[in-house]
């Protein structure tokens, strides 16, 4: 009986299968080579024939019958394989910083929509101390930490900037600023108006609000929403979409590294709080990776958590040259921690996080050499380990502009006193009194 059963090339298969394609045609002529995915995952190749004889036609379709044998339906068939000099712009795909760097001679490009910005470089180093909070999956008490410990700083004296990040699902900034007080633009509003050249140093200044929260303190909380006060004629959700549009050859990433940075010329702060909006998104992605920001990593103790977190950590593991940048920035959360049998619950969560760095981040090194990026379960200064947040019935009700006095500073104190403790060391360098 003959088989009727299809032999398809699925999508990472597909990768691999380009990789040992090019790999062997630069060993046996040297040329290098561009592999390019675009946003249906199909696969080509440009040859680097800059500067050099280029190559004879027959091993260029040659090159392509091997390449579009090898990865199906996502090959390109006769666009397969091009030259680079027979672009309009011939240097422009081998010095795109996007690319990542395979091997010296294979570089690969992703075309696509989403996803590219866990595996890119960081930016250039920002003069202004930030710091990432994100969680893998909501409901971690991500934004109320950020609350929390922007009041806790703002009462030692600190200027804190808050920028809401969470696009898709605003809810820090509501939690910090009175409805009325409430900007008339935010985040999406500068992104569009950017765009067209609107985006002038007093937008910038306007999309800036004073919290409440700091009031009665020797600080100061400044609040920026993602998006504007809701009001008749003010439209918010398509202006969400255009934030992601590349403007100029700057993506996401880069336009918003302007943007914060305009906003901390703007509010001169001490620190400034990214809350990024949680999952696999590109605003997490540039949030953790590219904008040199201390990342906040919150997490409960469930397989669910885990499993998430392995998915970024990963493609972290495969990619080892780009999360050097900023692995060093990573921090484990272990959020809400139950009030009965702590000690095991932390216990296991260590355990569960350390295995999650050890088999993706960590590297093998001996005893001895103490420059690899590798520590042991019980170090305290460790990625691992985690800062820790107690669960708290009192802290449910959390919404200090609206009931100010719902939960008291005792209260926040046993939820996020070890918390404040450890972030405070992190970011500062030192214990503040």
């Amino acid at each position: 009986m003959v088989s009727t059963k299809i032999n398809y090339v699925r999508f990472d298969e597909a990768l691999k299968a380009a990789i040992f394609i090019a790999t062997s045609f630069i060993k046996e002529h040297k040329y290098p080579l561009a592999l390019v995915r675009n946003d249906y995952g199909k696969i080509r190749f440009i040859v680097d024939d800059r500067g050099s004889q280029p190559p004879t036609d027959a091993l260029l379709k040659g090159l392509a019958s091997a390449l579009n044998s090898a990865v199906g339906v996502f090959g390109m068939a006769e666009d397969a394989v091009s030259l680079a000099t027979s672009s309009l712009h011939p240097n422009a795909t081998f010095l795109d910083k996007r690319g990542l760097q395979i091997s010296p001679m294979l570089k690969l490009l992703e075309h696509s929509p989403m996803g590219s910005d866990w595996t890119q470089e960081p930016l250039l180093k920002a003069e202004t101390r930030r710091v990432t909070f994100f969680g893998i999956k909501g409901g971690v008490g991500r934004s109320s930490a950020a609350g929390a410990w922007a009041w806790h700083l703002a009462n030692r004296g600190k200027r804190v900037l808050i920028i809401d990040l969470d696009l898709e699902s605003p809810g820090l900034s509501t939690t910090l600023l009175h409805p009325d007080k409430t900007p008339d633009f935010g985040v999406v509003d500068w992104f569009v108006e950017d765009a067209v050249g609107q985006a002038d140093e007093r937008f910038v200044r306007d999309l800036v609000a004073k919290s409440p929260l700091s009031s009665d303190t020797d600080g100061d909380i400044r609040i920026v929403t993602s998006g504007g006060r809701t009001r008749p004629g003010y439209f918010y959700l398509p202006k969400l979409s255009r934030c992601y549009k590349e403007i100029n050859d700057s993506d996401f990433a880069s336009r918003l590294d302007v943007l914060i940075k305009k906003l901390e010329a703007t509010v001169k702060p001490d620190v400034t709080f990214l809350d990024s909006r949680a999952g696999l998104h590109d605003i997490a992605a540039a949030c953790i990776t590219r904008l040199n920001a201390f990342c906040l990593l919150f997490a409960i103790d469930t397989a669910q958590t885990w499993d998430g977190y392995g998915t970024i950590f990963s493609n972290w593991r495969e990619h080892q040259d780009r999360a050097r940048a900023f692995r060093d920035n990573l921090r484990i959360v272990a959020a809400q921690v139950p009030e009965t049998e702590s000690q095991t619950y932390l216990e296991n969560f260590k355990i569960n996080s350390y295995k999650l760095f050890q088999e993706n981040l960590y590297e093998e090194a001996e005893a001895t050499d103490l420059a690899a990026f590798n520590f042991d379960l019980n170090v305290p200064d460790a990625p691992h380990h985690p800062l820790r947040i107690n669960w708290s019935r009192a802290l449910q009700q959390f919404d200090p502009v609206r009931q100010p006095n719902a939960v008291t500073s005792s209260q926040i104190e046993a939820a996020y006193g070890d918390f404040f403790k450890s972030a405070n060391q992190l970011i500062f360098g030192k214990a503040l009194p």
